[in-house]
């Protein structure tokens, strides 16, 4: 595992500073620089292997340790490449329309309490866990994009599947890191999870907090599945590749679980 200061992140990221969109809280946040890093060898699936860095001294950071922008105060977390959360501060009523208000509302009045899912999740971010931190990262991510009016299936299948490859990760970047602790952890806030989740009618299945690489990639494939029946205008080359990419969730699953019916 290996933890940061901010010299050495300045070194690989820019540093922006704006108020959250949601609770207006001051939050500081590090977004990787573009071509910092690329994907080695890649996996079936898009899981870089390895990640090569433009600047020696990073080969043991996981780069999706910087993936989200998260909320000091009410943990709302925003993808940092996004640039509709990084300039939301510009026009926050505009980006709050995208959001369901009565369930924005929630949040903010769970980070009051400190007894919502959201909080328990942010007490598991840690300079001295970074494994458990990024799994935090990942489920706060997963539940904010969930308070939107209508959800994107792709980008929750995206999400799942990077949270799939963290914990293939865990001897690569987190060796020493808890596993069974950090499930402990999730386990302990699923009953809120499963309580507080936004209702949608266009979950193919209901997001859910995953302890391992498989419920994280039997999720991602159920999302980008409804993402590929649901394409329209992007052309028979986008649809090949999404066929592909589920064709290697399968075939991974498979190969995890040794089950006839996950290879499908």
């Amino acid at each position: 595992m290996q933890t940061l200061s901010e010299k050495e992140l300045l070194q690989i990221c820019r540093k922006y500073e704006f108020a959250c969109p949601v609770c207006e809280a001051k939050n500081a946040f590090f977004r990787l620089k573009p071509d910092i890093c690329r994907p080695g060898d890649q996996e079936g699936d898009g899981h870089p292997r390895i990640w090569r860095w433009t600047k020696p001294g990073f080969d043991s950071l996981d780069p999706k340790q910087l993936f989200w922008g998260i909320c000091q105060k009410c943990r709302f977390a925003g993808e940092l490449d996004d640039p509709e959360f990084r300039t939301a501060e510009k026009d926050p009523e505009g980006f709050k329309a995208q959001y369901s208000s009565s369930a924005l509302d929630r949040l903010v009045a769970g980070s009051l309490a400190g007894k919502s899912a959201v909080q328990a999740l942010g007490k598991m971010i840690s300079a001295k866990d970074s494994f458990a931190t990024v799994i935090a990262h990942f489920h706060l991510g997963i539940f904010s994009h969930c308070l939107r009016q209508r959800i994107a299936p792709g980008s929750l299948a995206r999400y799942y599947l990077r949270l799939a490859w963290i914990y293939r990760d865990l001897e690569t970047y987190y060796a020493g890191a808890s596993l069974e602790g950090v499930k402990k952890q999730l386990g302990a806030i699923e009953e809120r999870w499963n309580a507080e989740l936004p209702k949608h009618k266009d979950y193919p299945q209901v997001p859910a907090m995953v302890k391992d690489e498989v419920g994280a990639l039997q999720l991602s494939r159920a999302y980008f599945q409804r993402n590929y029946e649901t394409l329209r205008e992007s052309g028979q080359e986008a649809e090949l590749r999404l066929r592909g990419l589920l064709a290697e969730i399968g075939f991974r699953i498979y190969f995890l679980t040794n089950t006839e019916d996950d290879y499908r």
